[in-house]
């Protein structure tokens, strides 16, 4: 990602209102998103690299049903949303959202992002392991 940072979330009565923002690491200065097309986030998201180009983020929304990830490339700034077949009961039943969600590691040997940990409204502790292959997913951008 070069001397650009990305730092996703944001509160509430955050004054900026994108979902990120990226930071010049040389100029330690912020500038908003090129493309402004990802969800504000009203919630932690977990964000996870998979290669130099690329993030997926998780959750970051109080939504039901969480039912994918979006898919950004970090250099256009460009995202889509990917529908996930399969995801945990623990994530994918009625009324159910992220107090803190699952955390995220890309395990380059297997081309998958694992999640493990995180609590639900329903103050329910998540010990499962659970992953998304990449291999799944069609190249993007």
């Amino acid at each position: 990602m070069g001397n650009i940072a990305f730092i996703f979330g944001r509160t509430l009565d955050d004054p900026q209102p994108y979902p990120y923002v990226t930071l010049d690491m040389e100029a330690l200065e912020t500038s908003p998103p090129k493309h402004n097309d990802i969800k504000d986030f009203d919630a932690k998201p977990t964000v996870v690299a998979t290669k130099r180009d690329e993030v997926f983020i998780f959750g970051g929304v109080f939504a039901r049903n969480l039912t994918g990830i979006v898919q950004m490339n970090t250099t256009t700034q460009k995202s889509r949303f990917i529908h996930i077949e399969g995801f945990p009961e623990c994530v994918a039943v009625n009324d159910t959202y992220f107090m803190t969600p699952p955390n995220g590691v890309f395990v380059e040997s297997q081309n998958r992002i694992y999640f493990f940990g995180g609590v639900n409204n329903m103050v329910s502790y998540l010990r499962d392991i659970w992953y998304i292959n990449l291999n799944d997913i069609p190249d993007f951008i």
